[in-house]
């Protein structure tokens, strides 16, 4: 009896330590589940799309006063034509801020903005990704460690600040770095690992942490600056970049490339993603629908913009404009231009 009483101890002794070791079912389902990452929204890996823009940018300049049925109207006007995404460039610009910001570096806010956007957005179906902190001292800093760090530390703030208050709304799908890397700002690998691991990781890494939606950025380029084998180069060595989504502006509307050498640098940039290394994310096209006459910004003719999106289509997953508001939006600042470039797009529609 005193063995058995001793073997019956031991036993009921390991039960209780095996119970306080195993962690509960519950908490492991949501782990599990916490770690993925939400690609619904996202198609990721190689592709090829038809001629059709699919999505837009969009930033909040002189949108600041627009309240829900504004934007509400805004956002049935571009799904009318097809638009299911659109990209904020930025929340936070300097001291602006379109949301009601729990920051000390942005002081001039703007609290409804971003909410009554998200709204409209999910009223009309159309996906959101959420550009984060911008100003214009990355275009001179752009290896400048220092510099990079406080976009980092600003970035993330915005990111934590906007998925604390935002997160329960449908139609925030991802997230997007404002800072546009070109290949002359980063000519050598240490520089490109300067960008990845200094700026973009940081970011990209961060938010996807607190929220498991995926995260893009875009990069350009300017062919007289940099030829097709050095811009393969710089698209190689940002193939493994923590980011589900690169994207490449055409670079037309800011005569940096002429339409019959675009083709060239979008093959290129998916031989070097997809065939020379294994990106695993989405690779899309900003085709810009505008030029620039005499310094000035105009809607762009449908037949450029048709040649554009025929000669990337077969290389990008998905095109993007730049950007609807002001080169197709009939109450945008290109009036009645606009309105014409939107008109003469619908009828290019099947």
């Amino acid at each position: 009896m005193k063995y058995f009483r001793v073997k019956t101890w031991i036993l009921i002794s390991f039960f209780f330590f095996a119970i306080s070791c195993k962690p509960d079912n519950k908490d492991d389902t949501k782990d599990d589940e916490s770690e993925e990452l939400d690609l619904s929204y996202l198609q990721t890996g190689d592709g090829t799309t038809t001629p059709y823009i699919k999505g837009t940018f969009i930033d909040f300049w002189h949108k600041t006063s627009w309240d829900m049925a504004m934007w509400n109207a805004h956002m049935h006007e571009m799904s009318e034509i097809g638009i299911q995404t659109v990209i904020i460039q930025f929340t936070a610009f300097n001291n602006e801020v379109w949301f009601d910001a729990q920051n000390t570096f942005s002081t001039n806010k703007h609290s409804r903005a971003l909410a009554n956007l998200l709204d409209a957005a999910n009223i009309n179906g159309i996906g959101v990704f959420i550009g984060l902190y911008s100003d214009d001292q990355y275009w001179n800093n752009a290896t400048n460690i220092s510099v990079l760090s406080e976009y980092v530390a600003k970035c993330k703030n915005i990111a934590q600040d906007i998925w604390q208050k935002y997160k329960n709304k449908p139609a925030l799908k991802a997230w997007y770095i404002p800072q546009e890397p070109a290949t002359y700002y980063y000519q050598t690998q240490s520089d490109r690992n300067i960008l990845k691991n200094n700026l973009i990781n940081p970011i990209a890494e961060y938010c996807k942490s607190i929220s498991h939606k995926p995260v893009a950025f875009s990069v350009f380029f300017n062919h007289n600056l940099t030829n097709v084998a050095s811009f393969g180069a710089f698209m190689s060595d940002l193939s493994d970049a923590n980011v589900e989504l690169i994207i490449l502006q055409d670079g037309i509307g800011v005569n940096h490339c002429d339409i019959n050498s675009i083709s060239d640098y979008f093959l290129q940039a998916h031989q070097s993603l997809y065939v020379d290394n294994q990106f695993e994310g989405a690779f899309w096209a900003d085709i810009e629908t505008f030029q620039t006459v005499s310094g000035n910004t105009v809607p762009e003719n449908i037949n450029t913009i048709i040649q554009k999106m025929n000669n990337v289509k077969d290389y990008v997953s998905q095109i993007v404009s730049y950007q609807y508001y002001k080169d197709m939006c009939p109450s945008g600042p290109n009036g009645a231009s606009a309105e014409s470039l939107r008109n003469d797009y619908l009828n290019y529609l099947p």
